[in-house]
């Protein structure tokens, strides 16, 4: 069994639960691990301003960029399928925000020293004005 716990009142019930549990009869085992929420819809659209940013600078596709970006700071995952093992390419999606933060980062440093293109963080004052530039640009 797997609880989530949200709020305190969760806590409070499980703890009841575990309260109510014979364990004379049956050993358990219980552990706690923090959960991450998958990346953004926010850190989602700063993404693909950033490439509409990088797009704009050197004339590769943002689709492209994309591609390149998760080739050159995502990992290639082996799985098993059918008996076999395979090597299938990383996905942004599949993220948590502090992963995605991470790999965001890795793209402002990447552009900064490699490209040229300072890409604002989002605690920079500029953030607003380039929201609205690329928002309006290219439609995101």
């Amino acid at each position: 069994m797997t609880k989530i716990i949200r709020k305190y009142s969760d806590l409070v019930r499980f703890f009841k639960e575990i309260k109510d549990t014979d364990f004379e009869k049956i050993p358990y085992s219980i552990s706690l691990t923090k959960t991450s929420k998958k990346r953004s819809i926010p850190q989602n659209k700063l993404y693909w301003k950033y490439l509409a940013c990088i797009e704009e600078n050197t004339g590769n596709d943002a689709n492209d960029l994309h591609e390149y970006f998760k080739d050159k700071f995502l990992q290639k995952q082996l799985i098993e399928v059918l008996g076999r093992q395979i090597l299938v390419e990383a996905s942004t999606t599949k993220l948590n925000t502090k992963a995605f933060k991470e790999y965001l980062e890795k793209i402002s440093i990447f552009a900064s020293t490699e490209l040229s293109i300072k890409l604002p963080n989002p605690d920079d004052l500029q953030m607003d004005s380039f929201i609205q530039h690329y928002s309006a640009l290219f439609k995101i």
